[in-house]
């Protein structure tokens, strides 16, 4: 369980009480992406991942960072995305 904690008072809070579900993931209204599948631009709303937030129990006001990482399983690779390295060394003669 992820906890935010007050620095002050100690009081713990869950991200769900201090973020707000569409700000933090932000709200993108158009995607452009190029051939590669890159994307190029968008419009709307990025990623907010700072908050302030005034505790419920102290009054102390908190500025809070969320640092995100997203990873994606590349155990289920196709064999079509798969690339297989010979061990076996080739010796070329320089004369």
């Amino acid at each position: 369980m992820i906890k935010i904690v007050c620095p002050i008072c100690n009081a713990e809070y869950l991200p769900s009480e201090i973020y707000y579900p569409k700000d933090f993931l932000g709200n993108p209204s158009q995607i452009y992406k190029t051939r590669e599948g890159k994307i190029d631009f968008f419009t709307g709303q990025n990623m907010n991942l700072k908050e302030t937030y005034v505790c419920d129990f102290c009054k102390h006001t908190m500025t809070v960072k969320a640092f995100v990482n997203f990873s994606v399983d590349t155990t289920q690779l196709p064999p079509s995305h798969i690339t297989k390295f010979k061990t076996s060394s080739l010796t070329l003669d320089e004369d």
